[in-house]
C-alpha cells in the first residue's frame, strides 16, 4: 500500500478502526486512575473532507458519507461523540479522537515518522499539555518509551503496510513491549487484503505465550479482489470485559454500508487466560 492517510480518510477501514478505538477509550474512563494512549502511527490527526486530497481516491463516499446518513445506532454513539465535536467537513483521525477522551490527568503519546504530517499534527494538538508529540520511527518509539510512567496503557497501532516486513515489524514490537509491560492493552490494525498474510499474523500471534488476545475481523465484501482490500481487522491485548459485545452491535450496525450478504464479523480469542 502507497499510504498518506488524507487520501483515506473516512474510508469504511477508517469507520471500523475508528469505532473500535473509540469503544476502548471509553472503557479506560471506568477507572479513575491515570491512563496513557501511545497512538504509533499517527498522522495529521485531523481532516477536511472538502480539500483535494480527500476526494482523490472516493473511498469516503464508501464510508463517512453514507454513514452520517444513517439512523444513530447506540453502539456507535462513543464514535458519533468525537463527529459531533469536530462537525460535519472535519473527519477525525486517531490522535483526535484519543484526545476527546482524555480526562485532566491522562496523556497522549502521538508517533509521526512523516515530518509534513508531524507538522500537521503539532499544529492540530500541539496547544494541549497532555499530547506529546514525536516525530520518529514508531517501533523505536515503542522500545524507547514503553514501560510509561502510567500504569494504564493502551497502544494503538496503525501502520501503513507500506513494507513487505510490516507484520513481522509489529509483531515483534508488540512482543517486546508486552515483555516490559505485560497488563499493557495493544490494539494492532491490518487490512483484511491477503488471506494468506492474515492467517500468518494471526497464528503467530496465537503461538506467541501472550495471553487474552482477541481478534476482530469486519469483511466490507465475500469478494476477494487481488490487491484489493475488502475488509478491517484488529487484534487487541487484554481488551476490556466483555468488549466482544459492544463491538459486534457496533459492526453489525454498519451492515448496510457492506455489499449484500457480507459474511457477520469475526470476533474471537486467538489466546485466552
Amino acid at each position: 500500500m502507497n499510504y498518506r492517510h488524507h487520501f483515506h480518510a473516512g474510508s469504511l477501514a477508517d469507520l471500523v478502526k475508528h469505532i473500535t478505538l473509540s469503544h476502548l477509550l471509553k472503557r479506560l474512563h471506568q477507572k479513575p486512575a491515570p491512563f496513557c494512549v501511545m497512538d504509533t502511527h499517527a498522522a495529521a490527526g485531523l481532516y477536511d473532507m472538502r480539500a483535494a486530497d480527500a476526494g482523490k481516491t472516493g473511498e469516503a463516499e464508501a464510508g463517512i458519507i453514507p454513514y452520517l446518513k444513517l439512523p444513530q445506532a447506540p453502539s456507535h454513539a462513543p464514535f458519533n461523540d468525537v463527529l459531533a465535536k469536530h462537525g460535519s467537513h472535519l473527519y477525525p483521525g486517531s490522535p483526535a479522537i484519543i484526545q476527546h477522551y482524555l480526562r485532566e490527568q491522562d496523556k497522549l503519546v502521538a508517533i509521526e515518522k512523516h515530518p509534513e504530517e508531524a507538522s500537521k499534527l503539532q499544529s492540530t494538538l500541539g496547544y494541549d499539555a497532555r499530547v506529546t508529540i514525536h516525530t520518529r520511527d514508531a517501533w523505536d518509539a515503542m522500545k524507547a518509551l514503553i514501560p510509561t510512567p502510567e500504569k494504564r496503557l493502551l497502544v494503538f497501532i496503525d501502520p501503513p503496510y507500506e513494507k513487505p516486513d510490516e507484520n513481522e515489524q509489529a509483531f515483534a514490537a508488540i512482543k517486546a513491549a508486552h515483555a516490559k509491560m505485560s497488563h499493557a492493552m495493544f490494539a494492532l490494525w491490518y487490512p483484511l487484503k491477503d488471506a494468506v498474510e492474515t492467517g500468518v499474523l494471526q497464528e503467530r500471534f496465537a503461538a506467541s505465550g501472550i495471553k487474552k488476545i482477541l481478534r476482530a475481523d469486519v469483511l466490507f465484501s465475500n469478494k476477494a479482489l487481488p490487491s484489493k482490500m475488502n475488509g478491517s481487522g484488529m487484534i487487541i491485548i487484554n481488551p476490556p470485559f466483555q468488549i466482544e459485545d459492544d463491538l459486534r452491535a457496533a459492526y453489525s450496525a454498519l451492515a448496510p454500508l457492506c455489499a449484500p450478504d457480507t459474511k457477520p464479523a469475526i470476533i474471537d480469542w486467538l489466546a485466552g487466560e
